[in-house]
C-alpha cells in the first residue's frame, strides 16, 4: 500500500512539472505577441500623425536666461481700423447724444407751455361728482334722456321750432305729469313704455298719453318727422291731464 502512494504522488508530480514548462511558455508567446484593441489602435493613430510644431524654440535649463528682445510692433493696419471703429462708436454717440437732448428740451418746452396755458383750468372731480356722472351714464343706458331730469316747462316746450324736439319733451313733461298724479317714482332704466305700463290703470288721460308717448318713441327712435297739425293735435288731446297735474 505504501509503494502504491508512492508511486501515485510521484505520477503526480512528474505530470505537474511536465506541464509547467509549457504554461510557461504559452505565457511568454501571450506577451509577445499582444491583441491590440480598438481604443489601442485609436491612442496609436493619434501619436502617429500628431503635428511637431517646429516654431518653438526650447532653451536649455541649464544655461543662463537668454535675453529678450521684444521688438514687435501692432499691425499698421489692424490699428487704424481700430481707430476708425472707435471714431465712428464716438461719433454715432455724440449724434445720439444731441437728439436726446433736443428731444427732452422739446417736450419740456411743450410742458411748461401746457401748464401755463392750462394749468389755472384743471380742477379735481370729487367723488359726488363722479358718482353723478355714474348716474347719469345709468339714466341714459337705455339710448333716450331720463324720463325726469331737466324737464322744460310747458310754455318754453311750446316755442320750441323744432317740432321732433317739441313732441319728446311733451312726452316727458306728461310723463312725470301723471306719475305725480298717481304718486308713482319713475326709475332712471325705464322707457315711456316702461312708465305708462306702472301707472295707475283706468285714468281718463291713458289714451291721449299713450298717443303722445308712441308718438315720442316714433320720432326719437324711428325718425319720424312731426307736423305743425299734428303737435297742436296732440298737445290738445293730452291738455287735460297738463291741467289737472297743475291745479
Amino acid at each position: 500500500m505504501k509503494d502504491y502512494l508512492k508511486f501515485y504522488n510521484t505520477l503526480i508530480f512528474l505530470i505537474i512539472f511536465s506541464c509547467f514548462p509549457s504554461t510557461v511558455l504559452s505565457q511568454s508567446r501571450s506577451l509577445d505577441s499582444p491583441q491590440l484593441m480598438d481604443s489601442g489602435e485609436a491612442y496609436l493613430k493619434a501619436l502617429r500623425f500628431k503635428r511637431i510644431d517646429h516654431d518653438i524654440t526650447y532653451f536649455d535649463p541649464s544655461a543662463p536666461m537668454p535675453a529678450l528682445e521684444i521688438n514687435a510692433l501692432p499691425d499698421p493696419k489692424q490699428r487704424d481700423s481700430n481707430q476708425k471703429n472707435w471714431a465712428g462708436i464716438s461719433e454715432t454717440w455724440t449724434v445720439t447724444r444731441t437728439m436726446f437732448l433736443v428731444a427732452t428740451v422739446v417736450l419740456l418746452t411743450l410742458t411748461i407751455s401746457l401748464f401755463v396755458k392750462f394749468g389755472g383750468k384743471i380742477t379735481l372731480s370729487s367723488r359726488g361728482e363722479i358718482d353723478n356722472a355714474y348716474s347719469r351714464r345709468r339714466r341714459s343706458k337705455s339710448g333716450g334722456v331720463s324720463l325726469y331730469d331737466d324737464i322744460l316747462p310747458l310754455k318754453d316746450i311750446v316755442k320750441l321750432a323744432d317740432r321732433r324736439e317739441a313732441i319728446i319733451q311733451l312726452s316727458r313733461f306728461a310723463l312725470n305729469a301723471a306719475a305725480k298724479l298717481d304718486s308713482v317714482l319713475l326709475q332712471p332704466s325705464w322707457t315711456g313704455r316702461d312708465a305708462l305700463r306702472h301707472l295707475v290703470k283706468g285714468q281718463t288721460y291713458a289714451g291721449a298719453l299713450s298717443s303722445v308717448v308712441f308718438a315720442s318713441e316714433e320720432v326719437q327712435f324711428g325718425g319720424r318727422d312731426i307736423s305743425e297739425q299734428e303737435f297742436e293735435a296732440l298737445r290738445a288731446e293730452i291738455d287735460p291731464l297738463l291741467k289737472q297735474a297743475e291745479a
